[in-house]
This record gives C-alpha cells, structure tokens and sequence, in this order.
C-alpha cells in the first residue's frame, strides 16, 4: 500500500484499519463476517492504537446495528469504563496485530495465495 498526500495537508500518521481490512478482503476474496464493526487505528509503522471513547464508540456501534466487534488488545483495559449492559449486547473480539485483526474479521480459515 502506497501513502500519498495529494491534497497537500500534511500526511496522517494512523491508518484506518478497515480500509487495510477491505483491501484484504478484496485480495482475498473473502467477506468481512456481516453486523461485524472494526475499530481501532493503527500506524504508519504497524502499532496499534487504542480507542477514544471507547464507550460512546460502542453505543454508536450498537445504534448501527453491530453485533460483533473487532477491539484492539490495548482497548481492553478501557472496557472497565463501559456499562456492562452495553458490552453485553456485543461479541467483543480482541486481536493483537494487523494481520490478527484481518484472520478474525473474515472469519479465520483464510487460503494465502503465494
């Protein structure tokens, strides 16, 4: 993946992990399991970053219709601040890369084409 600032703004620093998500999902021709929210950031040099809000995200998720959703490992710590009724209604799927995050959100069982 190529990074370019072609509107001259200055170049961002995270990349959305979804976007990453869907580009496998295309190469791999394999769909994201549906109702599935993807959240989390990661950067340029392939950290992941935590989640702001954590709990008006996943209200948000919820008022969207998600049903599952795709946390990053350093998010967990945060969950204590989210009521326990809203983290009952969701499948909470933690993973600690990019490359995890990508296995679980199309459901595992992906066939590499070398």
């Amino acid at each position: 993946m190529e990074i370019q600032d072609l509107n001259w703004v200055g170049m961002t620093t995270v990349l959305a992990l979804p976007a990453f998500i869907a580009l496998c999902s295309i190469a791999l021709e394999k769909p994201v399991i549906p109702s599935t929210a993807i959240l989390g950031t990661l950067s340029t040099c392939g950290t992941l970053n935590k989640v702001d809000n954590l709990a008006d995200v996943l209200q948000t998720c919820l008022d969207n219709g998600a049903t599952k959703v795709l946390l990053p490992a350093p998010s967990s710590t945060d969950l204590n601040t989210v009521p326990q009724e809203l983290i009952s209604k969701f499948n909470l799927i933690s993973y600690t890369s990019p490359e995890d995050a990508v296995f679980k959100a199309l459901g595992g069982l992906i066939k590499f084409i070398y």
